[in-house]
C-alpha cells in the first residue's frame, strides 16, 4: 500500500488504538480472555508488527486490570529505526511521572502529531534523546527493565543511538521544506489551488468517516502539518516554532541511476494524526450535535483519550465521563471561553458604559466628571483574586507507575527488520499467544516464519484500510478481502467481534452524529461504504 498520501514512514495509525486483550466472543469468558494456561504463571506474548506508533500498546498496558492477572511481553517489530525511536520516546512520555498529567497528555499529543514544538517541548525531546541513548547503550536508565532492546543486534543499536543523536537542536533539518515537497508531489499541477482539494478531500471523504474531525483542524494540518493547538487557559502560549525531529526519516530513492538514503520528512500527509485517538471514545458527549454541527472536535476526544489512558495505566481507575477527564486536567475539553475572551468581552462593556447617575437616580450636576464621583464616593478596593490551585506534586507518588508495571510483568522487547529477519530464530518458534499485523507488515501474513512463530490457537488482529483516504471504498474492500484471503489461506479461522459493553455507548452515538452531519449531504447507503471494520479478527486452529 505504497501510496503518496501515507508515505513510508507510518508515524501515527490509519485506525483507532484498541485494547488487544478484548478478544472476539468465540474467545471470551465472562468478557475476558481465557489465559492459555488456565491463568497460570506464563506471560501472555503479543507479537505486534507495524504499528508505527504505540496507540495499541498504550491503550492494552493501561486497560491491564479489566482482565485476569497475567504478566504481559510485547515483542514490537519495525522495519524502520525512526519508527522504534518514536516509540521509544512516546512511551518514555506517557511514563514520565515528573510531569503533572494535563502536562504529560499535552506533550504526547504535541510530539506525537505536530510537525513544530514550543522550546520547552523541543528541550524535553532532547534531554529525553540523551536518556533512551543511555538506555540503548549502557541500559542504565530508569525504564531498562520494561522496555528492552536486547533482542536488537548491536548494529540495530548502533543506529538508534544514531537517530536519537539526529533529535538535538543543533541538527539542521528544514521540516517545513521536506514537507512541501512531499504537498507538490501529492497535488502535482494543482498545487496552487491546494485548499480547493484539501476541502475536496475532507467534504468528500473524511465526513463520512469522521465528521467529528473539524474542516478547520484538518486544513491547517493538511496545510501546516500541526494537528494538536496547545491550550492554556491561564496564560498565551507561544507558537510552536522548533521543528520536530523526530518526525524525521530517511527513503530510499534514484539519485542519477544509482540507489540512494534521502532524509526527509516521509509521513502521512493526507489521512491526519486525529484517527489514532481522536474518532472514538466511550463517552457519547463528546459526539453531541448542536445546530448541525459537532460541539467537540477531533482534538477534544484525543484529549480525552490519552489522559484517560494515562490515568487509567497509573490508578487503574476507568475514565467514562467528559467531566472526569476535565477533573484530571483535560479542561480544553470544556468548551469553556478562555479568560482572554471573557476579558475582551468585558473591555467591550465597559467601552460602551455611559457615566453612571447618582444615587437613587438622582440627576448629576452638569460639569460633573468621572473623578468626582469616584472621589465623593469611594468604592472598597476589591479583594485580590485568589492565587490558582497549585498543580499536584509531581514528584509526589513518584515511582508509582514504575511499579505497577513490574509487579504486572509488563516488558516491551523491541525488534527490527521483517517477520522473516527478525522471528527467524529457534527461540520464536510458537512463541505468540496474541498478534497484531499493521498494514506494512500485512503481505508478510504468508511467510513461514511468521506463522512458525504463533502459538495454536493465537488470536490475530489485522489493520484495515478504513480510514486511508486515498483509497475508494471498493478498494478498501478489496485490500480487506486480500488481506482475508491471506490468513484463511494460512489455516486461520475469521472470528466476529463487538466493542466491549462500556464502549458501545460512545460508538453509537459517534455512528449517530456521523449520519446526522451528513443527511442531505450524504446518501446513508454511501455513509456505511465508508464505515466498514476498523480491524478483522482470526484465531488459529
Amino acid at each position: 500500500m505504497a501510496l503518496q498520501g501515507m508515505g513510508v514512514s507510518t508515524f501515527w495509525g490509519f485506525t483507532p488504538a484498541i485494547d488487544l486483550q478484548n478478544a472476539p466472543p468465540a474467545a471470551r469468558s465472562a468478557g475476558k480472555w481465557k489465559a492459555a494456561d488456565g491463568g497460570g504463571g506464563a506471560p501472555l506474548r503479543v507479537l505486534v508488527a507495524g504499528e508505527g506508533d504505540v496507540r495499541n500498546i498504550l491503550r492494552t498496558i493501561a486497560q491491564h486490570r479489566r482482565h485476569p492477572a497475567r504478566k504481559l511481553e510485547f515483542y514490537v517489530v519495525e522495519k524502520q529505526l525512526e519508527l522504534t525511536a518514536r516509540q521509544l520516546l512516546l512511551l518514555h512520555i506517557a511514563l514520565d511521572e515528573s510531569l503533572p498529567l494535563r502536562e504529560r497528555e499535552l506533550l504526547f499529543l504535541e510530539v506525537f502529531g505536530n510537525c513544530f514544538l514550543r522550546d520547552k517541548s523541543a528541550d524535553y525531546v532532547e534531554a529525553a534523546a540523551a536518556e533512551l541513548i543511555a538506555l540503548v547503550t549502557s541500559g542504565g536508565a530508569k525504564w531498562q527493565d520494561v522496555l528492552r532492546v536486547d533482542s536488537m543486534k548491536h548494529k540495530e543499536r548502533d543506529g538508534l543511538e544514531d537517530v536519537f543523536k539526529t533529535w538535538s537542536q543543533d541538527v539542521p533539518w528544514d521540516v517545513e521544506h521536506y514537507r512541501d515537497e512531499r504537498l507538490r508531489q501529492l497535488y502535482g499541477t494543482r498545487y496552487d489551488s491546494r485548499k480547493n482539494v484539501l476541502d475536496w478531500d475532507y467534504h468528500m471523504k473524511m465526513i463520512k468517516m469522521a465528521s467529528v474531525i473539524h474542516p478547520w483542524e484538518y486544513r491547517d494540518w493538511r496545510q501546516k502539518g500541526n494537528a494538536f493547538t496547545i491550550r492554556d487557559r491561564l496564560v498565551d502560549l507561544p507558537d510552536p516554532t522548533i521543528p520536530n525531529r523526530t518526525l524525521s526519516s530517511s527513503a530510499e530513492g534514484r539519485e542519477k541511476g544509482r540507489s540512494v538514503l534521502r532524509r526527509g520528512f516521509w509521513g502521512d500527509i493526507m489521512n491526519s494524526p486525529y484517527i489514532a485517538f481522536g474518532v472514538e471514545a466511550n463517552d457519547g458527549s463528546l459526539f453531541k450535535i448542536a445546530n448541525r454541527a459537532h460541539k467537540h472536535n477531533s482534538q477534544d476526544v484525543s484529549e480525552y483519550s490519552v489522559i484517560s489512558l494515562m490515568h487509567e495505566m497509573q490508578s487503574g481507575e476507568q475514565v467514562l465521563t467528559k467531566e472526569h477527564a476535565i477533573k484530571l486536567g483535560a479542561t480544553g475539553i470544556s468548551n469553556e471561553p478562555l479568560p482572554e475572551e471573557k476579558e475582551k468581552k468585558e473591555e467591550e462593556e465597559d467601552a460602551t458604559a455611559t457615566i453612571p447617575e447618582g444615587e437613587e437616580g438622582e440627576e448629576v450636576e452638569e460639569g460633573t466628571t468621572i473623578e468626582d464621583i469616584t472621589d465623593s464616593d469611594p468604592q472598597p478596593e476589591p479583594e485580590p483574586e485568589p492565587e490558582p490551585e497549585p498543580e499536584p506534586d509531581a514528584e509526589e507518588g513518584a515511582g508509582v507507575l514504575k511499579g505497577v508495571l513490574e509487579s504486572a510483568g509488563v516488558v516491551l522487547h523491541f525488534m527490527h527488520g521483517t517477520a522473516e529477519t527478525a522471528l527467524k530464530k529457534a527461540k520464536y518458534r510458537e512463541k505468540f499467544d496474541l498478534a497484531y499485523i499493521g498494514s506494512s507488515y500485512a503481505h508478510e501474513i504468508s511467510s513461514d516464519v511468521l506463522k512458525a512463530s504463533l502459538k495454536p490457537g493465537c488470536r490475530v488482529v489485522t489493520e484495515t484500510s478504513r480510514f486511508v483516504l486515498e483509497l475508494t471504498p471498493e478498494q478498501r474492500g478489496v485490500y480487506t478481502q486480500k488481506v482475508g484471503e491471506l490468513c484463511t489461506s494460512a489455516g486461520w479461522k475469521p472470528q466476529t467481534w463487538e466493542k466491549p459493553e462500556e464502549e458501545r455507548a460512545g460508538a453509537a452515538a459517534a455512528m449517530e452524529s456521523l449520519m446526522s452531519i451528513n443527511a442531505g449531504k450524504a446518501a446513508a447507503k454511501e455513509v456505511e461504504a465508508e464505515n466498514g471494520p476498523n480491524h478483522i479478527y482470526f484465531q488459529l486452529p
